[in-house]
């Protein structure tokens, strides 16, 4: 059942944002509790947290920012199109999405604090710049990439020492696309050098495994483990511009991880041992994705007369359908 009634959900937008609040509000209540208990943890173990982590917790920690917070997603949700189309939108869709636009804002907006300030410490290189995402260079031969259209996947061979300078080549003409692509659009946005750095940061940052792990902590298919030896990840990455409306141009990111062809899986969230892997069909999968909108705004529009870059999440999709073993029934979430 939707976390709104079909007698509610035609409601007003305010009436409809009222009565979700309670909901989104503990999403923030319980992330402050996982917070305050790992800090407890690291005190008991005598531990010396990463400066990072420290801040993560004082970003999370306390009833000022679960207000915060809360706030922030309201406004989201004010403008979230799947939200005031007044549709089904159980309460699982309704976590993924808010949690998802809460961390990939967060790390959007970390590259503006001074680095003691930081709740992350990502490392940027390039080829053009020095600006992109160290985890997008490593991982890049993992996944498949569309900027504006142009498809990059590593071609297949059966040499390893061959398939060792696809890699690395495929891996230079993939930073070389996207950095072009990058830097033309801030040149049209007219965005200052230090601005520019801080939207390849930042845009590159969820072109990364770091991307796949804010939709991997808010996701139904982040709570579970599976495995097989038909087991196939498809994890993809496309990037273009788009029509901002008053916004501007700006650009779309879609992210996306399909994992298919698995025979067993086991629940992460909170009954690993308890539970133990069951068994299922290898027409299962699972699937999880989001398209995100980059847009800038030039230093002389903001307050400390820095160029802004926000990223706010346009479309969710988290599904997991589990087939049980030698049926055709199926089990789905979506």
């Amino acid at each position: 059942m939707g976390l709104l009634s079909s007698k509610t959900r035609h409601d007003p937008l305010p009436e409809r944002l009222d009565a979700v609040e309670p909901f989104v509000r503990t999403l923030f209540e319980e992330l402050h509790l996982r917070c305050q208990q790992e800090k407890e943890q690291y005190a008991e173990a005598g531990q010396n947290p990463s400066a990072q982590k420290v801040n993560f917790w004082d970003g999370h920690i306390g009833p000022e920012n679960i207000d915060s917070h809360t706030s922030r997603s309201r406004l989201f949700l004010q403008g979230f199109d799947d939200f005031r189309s007044g549709q089904h939108f159980s309460k699982e869709q309704l976590r993924f999405a808010v949690l998802v636009q809460h961390f990939v804002s967060q790390d959007t907006m970390d590259f503006r604090r001074p680095p003691e300030k930081r709740m992350h410490d990502d490392v940027f290189e390039g080829i053009l710049t020095s600006s992109v995402n160290a985890q997008l260079i490593t991982d890049a031969h993992r996944a498949e990439w569309a900027i504006e259209g142009d498809g990059f996947i590593v071609p297949k061979t059966q040499s390893d020492e061959e398939r060792k300078q696809l890699i690395a080549d495929f891996g230079s003409g993939l930073v070389t696309a996207l950095e072009q692509f990058l830097l033309a659009y801030c040149k049209r946005r007219q965005l200052s050098t230090k601005g520019t750095d801080y939207l390849i940061q930042a845009v590159t940052t969820q072109m990364s495994q770091c991307g796949l792990a804010n939709l991997d902590r808010c996701s139904r298919v982040g709570q579970y483990m599976v495995g097989g030896g038909g087991l196939k990840q498809h994890v993809n990455y496309n990037i273009s511009c788009m029509n901002g409306g008053p916004l501007g141009e700006a650009l779309k990111l879609t992210l996306g991880c399909l994992k298919e062809g698995f025979n067993f899986y086991q629940s992460t969230n909170g009954r690993l041992v308890e539970d133990g892997p069951q068994c299922c069909d290898p027409a299962s999968r699972m699937y999880q994705c989001a398209t995100l909108r980059f847009t800038t705004k030039l230093g002389l529009e903001t307050p400390d007369g820095e160029d802004d870059v926000s990223c706010d999440v346009i479309d969710a999709y988290d599904e997991v359908r589990i087939c049980p073993s030698n049926s055709i029934d199926s089990h789905r979430e979506t």
